[in-house]
């Protein structure tokens, strides 16, 4: 699903941060009583509030210590009963948001996120409400609500990083781009990567020319250039409809990543899925129409949105195929 894998990153960084104490050794039960009083076994996603007067607190520890061993729907149970117990426990809000990011259940962690921003504004919550709304495709509110967060904790600005840039990058937003191509720089001012932030803020901007430079500088100035730099080399030219230096770049890309480089991963959250389409297209734009149809076709086979590589496959399925003529 896209988007999980990165939610599961955010949740150990939101867990972490909100300093969730250590569980109690007692295990809750999870065993209903009857009226006979007697106990009937529970399937774990359908276990029943323990009785007693179990605090918040602990059944807190419980659902985040659930959350770091894998264990969603435990999780997802104690941080409820954390919530009735103490509705006004901002933090439980926060850890139930990440649970609910990494079921896929974007709509929710917004609602956890929203709550707990009503009783305490943090970093954590506005991290939380920031990349729930990026994964909605509210990539603006997103970027909004990700500055929040740093003015709470500028700490968090390299965990951040990607996440700003994809928010950045899916709104179309050229200065942001260009604001987060400084802060990588700044940061990593030998780092090989930054060429591909200039390179593709650059893109992004218009001036492919000027992209390719920056980007074959990079590559002959690096010892071991990464498949992202090549991948944003190869867009650069299809920008420029130069495809035969396009499908040079991305089939480099293609090597290394076969190789098990995994740079692309800074690009997109589905990384093998774009650079399928990005050679489909350049493939197609080479004429190339058999190899397009089967990289097209690779591509949305594991799992590539329809709108990023269908329109090239139906363009690529009628390419070559003869025009029939009228019989007499």
């Amino acid at each position: 699903m896209m988007g999980v894998s990165r939610a599961l990153v955010l949740c150990g960084l939101l867990l972490t941060a909100c300093g969730a104490p250590a569980p109690m050794p007692q295990r809750l039960p999870t065993r209903a009583p009857t009226k006979e009083g007697r106990g009937v076994q529970l399937e774990p996603e359908m276990e029943v509030e323990a009785p007693g007067a179990i605090p918040a607190q602990e059944y807190y520890a419980q659902g985040v210590e659930r959350q770091r061993v894998g264990d969603v729907e435990g999780a997802l149970q104690h941080l409820t009963w954390a919530i009735r117990r103490d509705p006004g426990l901002a933090t439980a809000y926060v850890a139930r948001g990440c649970v609910h990011l990494a079921r896929g259940e974007a709509e929710s962690a917004l609602g956890d996120a929203a709550a707990a921003l009503d009783l305490e504004p943090s970093a954590q919550a506005f991290l939380l409400q920031a990349e729930a709304l990026r994964l909605l495709g509210r990539h603006q509110d997103a970027l909004r609500a990700f500055d929040a967060a740093l003015e709470h904790d500028p700490g968090l600005q390299g965990d951040t990083f990607n996440a700003r840039w994809w928010a950045a990058r899916a709104a179309g937003d050229g200065s942001r781009l260009a604001a987060l191509r400084d802060e990588f720089a700044a940061a990593h001012p030998d780092d090989p990567l930054r060429y591909y932030y200039r390179g593709w803020a650059t893109v992004e901007a218009g001036e492919e020319m000027e992209a390719i430079r920056l980007l074959i500088e990079g590559i002959e100035g690096t010892a071991h250039p990464p498949a992202v730099l090549w991948y944003a080399l190869g867009r650069a030219y299809t920008r420029r409809e130069a495809w035969q230096e396009a499908i040079t770049a991305l089939e480099v890309a293609r090597s290394l990543l076969e190789a098990g480089d995994d740079s692309l991963g800074l690009h997109a959250e589905q990384p093998v899925a774009h650079l399928f389409v990005a050679l489909g297209e350049a493939y197609l734009g080479a004429g190339r129409c058999a190899d397009a149809r089967t990289t097209l076709a690779y591509a949305g086979s594991i799992g590539a949105p329809a709108p990023l590589y269908m329109p090239a496959l139906q363009e690529a399925q009628l390419c070559g195929t003869p025009t029939p003529t009228a019989s007499p």
